[in-house]
């Protein structure tokens, strides 16, 4: 199953839309015809988005956190482009650890949440890549209870969602 992605704002009646970015989304992003849009293979990239809930203790660790994405960068064939950066954050707002790795071809972000357990992660690269490898080693490192994912082809319109039959091996080009 494939499916186009919608905002809130587009369920909602005209007359309940006060604020004009949010009337600027009810009316829709402007989007290539899908005649125009290109085919998975032809994608400007992959984005790859997970949820992952109820982790163990490492999400709490710098040092395992640096080594997951040393790790992750390398099982990808991918190449660093800056320094790893990875900050703490303890207030009002929230317990956890962000942290952001730029690669040549984009980037991968991941942030966790100390109260809750959980971790967010982007893994976006022009250059394909086999999301299973990252599912993995996040299993390996993190030992989530549940991961809720989304593969995105960029450029094409195309999402897949945790519904989908084939998941991933939906084309030969991962």
């Amino acid at each position: 199953m494939k499916y186009e992605p919608r905002h809130l704002a587009q369920a909602l009646p005209e007359e309940q839309v006060r604020d004009p970015f949010i009337r600027k989304l009810k009316r829709g992003f402007p989007q290539k015809a899908k005649s125009e849009r290109h085919t998975p293979e032809e994608s400007w990239g992959f984005h790859l988005l997970i949820d992952c809930l109820d982790m163990d203790d490492e999400i709490d660790d710098e040092k395992d956190i640096e080594a997951f994405f040393t790790e992750l960068i390398q099982a990808l064939d991918m190449k660093p482009l800056s320094e790893f950066f990875c900050v703490r954050v303890d207030n009002e707002e929230g317990r956890g650890i962000s942290a952001f790795q730029m690669i040549t071809t984009s980037h991968i972000a991941m942030h966790f949440d100390d109260d809750g357990h959980n971790g967010f992660m982007d893994v976006f690269s022009c250059k394909k890549f086999d999301p299973r490898i990252v599912l993995q080693m996040i299993e390996k490192h993190f030992k989530p209870d549940n991961m809720m994912v989304q593969f995105v082809y960029r450029d094409t319109g195309i999402v897949v969602g945790p519904d989908d039959k084939n998941d991933y091996e939906m084309h030969n080009t991962i």
